[in-house]
């Protein structure tokens, strides 16, 4: 059985090397945004899955299953909901083609993940960077 990034171990992992996903065709050689090709199979219908497999497992085990840790700062808001934005773009990217990522392989900052998102249409929330509410 593999590891995840966490040191856990998951049958999502079995044999699988920690280097990132293979780049699309033609990625290296390209004028193309390297990060917006990668993503370009991620579609909202793959957020909307990964959100939904999220609620059924609940976070704890959805982020031990899929190998994240929980977000530090930006967070997905759907349908009033918070979520991991990074394990759920991660996750988005496994039903949009079948290739698992863990954490290692991408982004979940502001120029990561937390874009991705919003170039689909969602919201995403800078929690770290908030300040409490003045008294």
């Amino acid at each position: 059985m593999g590891c995840t990034p966490n040191g856990s171990r998951s049958p999502l992992y079995e044999g699988r090397s920690r280097q990132p996903a293979a780049a699309p065709l033609g990625w290296l050689d390209s004028g193309y945004d390297h990060a917006v090709s990668f993503w370009d199979v991620v579609g909202q219908q793959h957020v909307r899955q990964a959100v939904a497999e999220y609620d059924r497992l609940g976070q704890d085990e959805f982020l031990a299953q899929y190998g994240f840790g929980r977000a530090r700062a930006y967070l997905l808001i759907a349908d009033g909901k918070s979520y991991d934005s990074k394990a759920i773009l991660g996750v988005a990217y496994r039903f949009a083609t079948g290739r698992p990522l863990i954490a290692e392989d991408f982004s979940g900052g502001a120029q990561g993940a937390a874009a991705v998102l919003r170039s689909l249409g969602f919201e995403v929330r800078n929690v770290r960077d908030q300040s409490p509410p003045a008294e």
